[in-house]
């Protein structure tokens, strides 16, 4: 609660800078808000619509109790601090100055462009070049897409100081500075609050981008911070306006909770691998190599039969060709069974870590014979190469390990602590692609 000594003297100046400004009345959020609780609840996050339709900007600065060892950039730092300050400063008429006053000084008020306010005010804060942004979008000299908007004020409001109301304080203040302004709701937790703004307003989707995002710090993420939720900074380096999502956010629901639709999943097996169907083309050659590997026992029978009716010459023969057929019966077999596949039984197979892709496809078909290729581009950690032929523009995925940075995280993952990445391997036996993926585990919610 302000002091009644401040109370008055912010008055006097008020009056003051009223009578200067040639207006009949001036509007303080110290007396122009309601006395009601919810009439108040409602009042206290539509103070950016008073800006928005105001006269001009007022700024009233001193210390309490009327002290003047402070000068007015040190105030005007001091004021930018707060959250509910910095719309103010965004919304105030555009190309008109900014007026500010100080207690006990009233009669020589500094004039600011809002550019210079933006200097004088934030020249050392972390977003200045982000305030920077938005004060020339609001002067109508850039413009930002929706989602730089919210991403960027989003930014500069949470490095601001408040004294908390209600746990959607950041969403409300927020809510002032977009077009669609929901009913607000005291019990809203702050990821609620903020997604009753976005429903409202989205047309690009916005919750839908943010939980595709994977943060850089999942200890962080998972921490009690009210506020996580506003964390874009992604682990890729990935902005909102590179995602394009598929899914739809339905509803929101308890503990933060959303409720998504039309996404589509698909069944991994990660216990073990299982046999995989294929289809061959039947050639003459596998025909050639299909009846020579039958007829190996009727060689062998025919064989011993000559040798015991004492026709020698004759059993001899077949015993020659029985065991050549043996020796090449390991090649007849690869040729039969391996060589080119059609088609083959959809399936994913997922295991934590890495392995060499030859023993991938043992596992899966029993004998590697290159059919398992790794993907070119289907992961953040998928390497690959031109290929060297006449296809001049395509590609070939090559092993991931071979990069330095893989082959450390691939590496580290047995003795990885709680919260750090660990390398994943999915084999989709549909496009007879092997890729690695990089998630972080566990996170909030998963």
């Amino acid at each position: 609660m302000i002091a009644i000594a401040d109370a008055k003297a912010l008055h006097k100046v008020a009056r003051v800078a009223t009578k200067n400004a040639g207006v009949p009345a001036y509007w303080t959020d110290q007396n122009c808000m309601s006395t009601d609780k919810e009439e108040f609840s409602k009042d206290i996050y539509r103070i950016s619509d008073v800006d928005r339709n105001s006269h001009s900007l007022v700024i009233i600065l001193g210390e309490s109790g009327g002290g003047k060892a402070k000068k007015i950039p040190e105030l005007l730092v001091g004021w930018g601090t707060r959250m509910w300050t910095f719309p103010e400063a965004l919304l105030a008429p555009p190309h008109k100055e900014v007026l500010v006053y100080r207690r006990g000084d009233e009669d020589n008020p500094v004039a600011f462009s809002r550019l210079e306010l933006s200097h004088q005010t934030w020249a050392k804060d972390e977003f200045r070049l982000r305030v920077r942004e938005l004060i020339d979008h609001y002067d109508n000299t850039l413009t930002l897409s929706r989602l730089e908007l919210v991403v960027i004020l989003l930014d500069c409001l949470l490095s601001r100081e408040t004294t908390p109301w209600a746990e959607g304080d950041l969403a409300y203040a927020l809510m002032g500075m977009l077009r669609q302004q929901p009913n607000t709701d005291t019990s809203d937790s702050a990821f609620q609050a903020f997604a009753r703004l976005s429903l409202v307003n989205d047309s690009d989707r916005l919750l839908e981008r943010m939980i595709c995002l994977l943060p850089k710090d999942p200890l962080k993420f998972n921490s009690r911070d009210r506020h996580y939720w506003a964390n874009l900074d992604d682990f890729w380096d990935a902005k909102l306006w590179d995602v394009e999502p598929i899914c739809q956010i339905a509803a929101i629901g308890m503990d933060d909770t959303v409720i998504i639709d039309g996404a589509y999943a698909a069944t991994i097996h990660w216990n073990s691998f299982r046999r995989v169907a294929v289809t061959t083309k039947e050639t003459w050659t596998r025909m050639i190599s299909r009846s020579l590997l039958r007829l190996t026992p009727v060689y062998l029978l025919s064989g011993i039969a000559a040798l015991l009716s004492r026709s020698t010459q004759i059993g001899i023969a077949f015993m020659t060709l029985t065991a050549v057929f043996m020796l090449i019966s390991p090649i007849l077999i690869l040729h039969i069974y391996g060589g080119k596949v059609w088609s083959t039984q959809p399936w994913l197979f997922g295991f934590e870590g890495y392995l060499p892709i030859k023993e991938i496809e043992k596992r899966i078909f029993g004998f590697p014979q290159n059919r398992l290729t790794w993907a070119p581009y289907s992961s953040t950690l998928s390497q690959h190469r031109p290929l060297e032929s006449f296809l001049k523009n395509e590609c070939r995925g090559v092993d991931p390990t071979k990069n330095a940075a893989t082959k450390h995280l691939v590496d580290r993952g047995p003795t990885a602590e709680y919260g750090q990445a660990r390398v994943f391997t999915l084999v989709d036996t549909n496009t007879m692609f092997v890729i690695d993926k990089f998630p972080v585990f566990p996170l909030a919610g998963s």
